[in-house]
This record gives C-alpha cells, sequence and structure tokens, in this order.
C-alpha cells in the first residue's frame, strides 16, 4: 500500500521529469543544442567579401587597442569590462533586414 504509490511517485518525478527532462535539457542535449545555434550564428556572419572582413577586424582591434590603452582607468570598473560581450552579443543577434 505505501510503497508501490511511492516507487510509482518516484518513477514519475526523479525519473520522467528529472532525469529526463531537466538535467537532459540543461546537460548534453541543452548544450549542444545552444552550441548548434552559436554556430549558426557565426556562420551567418560568413559573407565572402573582403572588406566585411576587414571593417570587422578593424572594429575589434580598435576596441581591443582602446580597452587596453585604459586599462589603468578601466581597472577600478570590471563591469565595464564585462558589459561590453554583452552588448556585442545583443548587437550580432540582432535580425538583419
Amino acid at each position: 500500500m505505501i510503497a508501490k504509490p511511492l516507487i510509482n511517485f518516484g518513477y514519475e518525478v526523479s525519473y520522467k521529469v528529472l532525469d529526463r527532462g531537466l538535467i537532459e535539457y540543461i546537460g548534453p542535449y541543452g548544450i549542444s543544442k545552444e552550441l548548434r545555434k552559436f554556430t549558426k550564428l557565426l556562420s551567418s556572419l560568413q559573407s565572402g567579401q573582403i572588406y566585411n572582413y576587414a571593417f570587422g577586424i578593424f572594429v575589434f582591434l580598435t576596441l581591443f587597442i582602446t580597452l587596453v590603452g585604459n586599462m589603468t582607468y578601466l581597472g577600478n570598473r570590471l563591469e565595464l569590462i564585462l558589459i561590453l560581450p554583452v552588448i556585442m552579443y545583443i548587437i550580432s543577434t540582432t535580425e538583419k533586414k
């Protein structure tokens, strides 16, 4: 009377919901799904035109030199360094028209 409902509850909750649901989504399945989306994003940035690549290199090199040159100023302002990748991610994921 007590053991069978507990075993069924454990099977339904622990195995079906947690193990096959949440853990797989966060774990291997979720990581591979997010990695596939990220690689599609990266491949969509490739246009095959040299001037687009040169412009990207110029922009990121300018940002890098600016960050390195102002490292003493930015050293005490870690949030500025951490927010830059977030802004760049938002810009890169906006839909192209």
